[in-house]
């Protein structure tokens, strides 16, 4: 295997294993959000009046998380190309 084909690989292994990882994390916020929903009054806005949910607050705070762990991830890529590129 050239050096090329093992960075290749090592990318690919690295989208996966994230990719991986942010769906398993949100498949179990999912379920504890559906969880919580179901057992508290945490997704009803009546008892805060107008405005958005508790719930909601994390909702964002997740997408937060999950939206920075794509762009370490592009950002850790897009280093690995430039790397490459400086040695040929």
């Amino acid at each position: 295997m050239s050096c090329e084909e093992v960075a290749a690989l090592i990318r690919r292994i690295a989208v996966g294993f994230t990719m991986l990882f942010l769906s398993g994390f949100l498949i179990l916020y999912y379920a504890i959000r559906k969880l919580a929903c179901a057992t508290s009054d945490l997704c009803t806005s009546a008892s805060l009046g107008p405005g958005p949910t508790t719930i909601h607050n994390v909702d964002v705070l997740v997408s937060v998380f999950v939206i920075s762990v794509l762009f370490v991830l592009l950002v850790g890529l897009g280093n690995l190309n430039n790397t490459e590129d400086r040695r040929r």
